[in-house]
């Protein structure tokens, strides 16, 4: 309980930084360590569906256009004329055992090139039409073993979000976690500069307490915008704005008031 209304008095106003100003770092490290899992979770859990609806997608889309073809101990095995190629000019499927296709021939935006016993994803930046960027060839090695098509697409996503989901977890969290502890640092080693003969200055310790805990206003506005699949807005941005608008506040908030030097009547004889 202590957890979810340091998160209110956060998120109310600035005076509750007061508060944390002075807990210990580790406190602190606790605080920022339960914030992001929680927001990463949330995140993560409340994007399996938009996941399963976009593979859901796909499949039917497979069903419909993908090339016929079985996986066998982890190699392509059809009797398809190839090449092999279905979609537009936006998104492309290609199946090419024989090793014919050349990187010029990959016209489309994006697409996948199956070959005999990997596959590769392609993208062409719009602003560049004669670039392509073409990742390695993943081998096919380990997937099961079975006619690929739309259903065999639903299962293999189901297996992928069994495994996926607790290492997007883990991988978002490090990430997020290393990133707000370099931005706070940042923050806190211009800050103690600019303080450093101003009256009423705080520490360094107390000035990181406050970058730490000033996060989450901004974490929690960028984690439901991004998991609402919001379009036409720089989640980025917002979440800067928001996190220097707290940051400011708090800071002037938690300014200790310069203490009056105390006036001498001086005795004139």
């Amino acid at each position: 309980m202590n957890f979810f209304r340091r998160v209110l008095n956060l998120c109310s106003g600035f005076a509750g930084y007061r508060d944390v100003l002075d807990v210990t770092p580790g406190a602190a490290l606790r605080y920022l360590a339960q914030l992001l899992t929680l927001l990463v979770v949330a995140f993560v859990v409340a994007s399996v569906p938009w996941v399963r609806s976009r593979g859901e997608d796909v499949a039917r889309w497979y069903d419909q256009h993908g090339p016929a073809f079985r996986l066998q101990d982890g190699k392509v095995v059809t009797d398809i004329p190839q090449p092999f190629q279905a979609g537009d000019a936006k998104f492309q499927v290609r199946l090419d055992t024989t090793g014919q296709v050349q990187t010029s021939a990959l016209t489309a935006a994006q697409g996948v090139l199956i070959a005999a016993d990997s596959l590769s994803i392609w993208v062409r930046p719009a602003a560049n039409t004669n670039q392509i960027l073409l990742s390695s060839g993943h081998r096919l090695q380990g997937l099961p073993d079975g006619k690929v098509d739309g259903h065999y697409l639903r299962e293999l996503l189901r297996i992928l979000l069994w495994v996926g989901v607790p290492m997007a977890v883990v991988g978002m969290l490090l990430v997020s976690f290393v990133g707000v502890l370099l931005q706070a640092w940042l923050f806190t080693l211009a800050a103690s500069f600019m303080e450093r003969n101003a009256p009423g200055a705080l520490e360094f310790r107390q000035l990181l307490n406050l970058a730490l805990h000033a996060v989450t206003p901004g974490a929690i506005i960028l984690t439901v915008y991004a998991a609402c699949r919001l379009e036409g807005i720089d989640l980025w941005l917002v979440y800067l704005i928001a996190y220097g608008i707290f940051l400011v506040g708090a800071t002037n908030a938690c300014h200790r008031p310069a203490v009056p030097q105390e006036s001498r009547d001086e005795d004139p004889f």
